[in-house]
């Protein structure tokens, strides 16, 4: 995926907001990136900002990891509500 694509998912879908070269994702957003490598697939769950170059994404997620992977490897990006987070217009009982 080229790294103007991943932008403007991050910011219109996301809900991201540019802080300096950060994309910040707000704390009611889920971000979850996911990567070929190879045979393998990598999933990157969480993100809350990530910082984007052409040939290189940088996200960190949650819990302070920080993930380095070549645009190009991006194959997808699960973006909706955050995790235990009461969606609007649903009533848990």
């Amino acid at each position: 995926m080229k790294s103007n694509t991943l932008a403007e998912i991050l910011s219109k879908h996301g809900q991201g907001t540019q802080e300096d070269k950060k994309i910040v994702i707000p704390e009611e957003q889920s971000i979850t990136l996911y990567a070929s490598l190879g045979g393998e697939a990598l999933m990157v769950a969480d993100v809350r900002s990530v910082e984007l170059t052409d040939e290189t994404i940088l996200a960190v997620t949650s819990k302070g990891d920080l993930f380095a992977i070549a645009t190009e490897d991006i194959r997808a990006m699960r973006v909706g509500p955050q995790a235990n987070k009461k969606r609007t217009g649903l009533i848990r009982a």
